[in-house]
C-alpha cells in the first residue's frame, strides 16, 4: 500500500506541475487531457509535431466568442490568422510557458494588475486567472460568467478606464 501511495503522490505532483487541473476545469475529456499533458512534458519537438497534425477546432471558441469575432473583434481574427499562418511557434511558446518558469515571481509584482477572464473560456481555464490573482498580491481579478476567450474583450473599455485610474493614483 505504501508503494501505491508513493506513486499516487508522484503522479499528483506531475499533474500539478503540468497544470492538469486547469485542463480538466476546461472541460476536456480525460483522454484529451493526457494527450496535451504528454505533449507538454515532451517539450518543443513533440509540441511542434502535435501542432502540425492538429486541425483547427471551431468548438474551442464559445458562441459568444464567435459572435465577437464576427463583429467588433473581427480584426483580431484576421491578425491571429496571419500569426498562425506563420507557423505554430507562438502557440507552442504559450503552451510551454504554462509548464515552465516564467523568469519572475508573480508574488513580487508590485504595480497594480488587472486580470479579466471569461469563465466560459475553453482555451485558458478561468482557474488559471484565479491562480494568478492569488499568486500576485497586487492583482484584481474580474471574472465574466458569460464570456469566453474572445468575448471577454468587450470589457476592454472598462479595463482602460481602470488603467487610467491606476496610473493617476501612482
Amino acid at each position: 500500500m505504501r508503494v501505491v501511495a508513493g506513486r499516487i503522490e508522484r503522479v499528483a505532483h506531475v499533474a500539478d506541475e503540468l497544470k492538469a487541473g486547469e485542463l480538466v476545469d476546461e472541460g476536456k475529456t480525460l483522454a484529451a487531457t493526457f494527450v496535451v499533458l504528454r505533449e507538454r512534458a515532451a517539450g518543443r519537438a513533440a509540441m511542434t509535431e502535435f501542432a502540425a497534425a492538429e486541425e483547427f477546432d471551431p468548438e474551442m471558441f464559445t458562441p459568444a466568442d464567435h459572435a465577437a469575432l464576427a463583429g467588433e473583434w473581427s480584426w483580431l481574427g484576421r491578425v491571429a490568422g496571419q500569426a498562425i499562418a506563420g507557423g505554430p511557434a507562438g502557440l507552442i511558446d504559450d503552451e510551454l510557458a504554462n509548464v515552465g518558469p516564467w523568469g519572475f515571481d508573480p508574488a513580487r509584482v508590485a504595480v497594480p494588475v488587472l486580470l479579466l477572464h471569461g469563465e466560459q473560456d475553453r482555451m485558458v481555464p478561468s482557474s488559471h486567472g484565479r491562480w494568478l490573482a492569488r499568486a500576485c498580491p497586487s492583482a484584481e481579478l474580474r471574472l465574466f460568467p458569460e464570456d469566453g476567450h474572445i468575448s471577454v474583450l468587450r470589457a476592454a473599455p472598462d479595463a482602460l478606464k481602470w488603467l487610467g485610474a491606476a496610473h493617476r493614483g501612482s
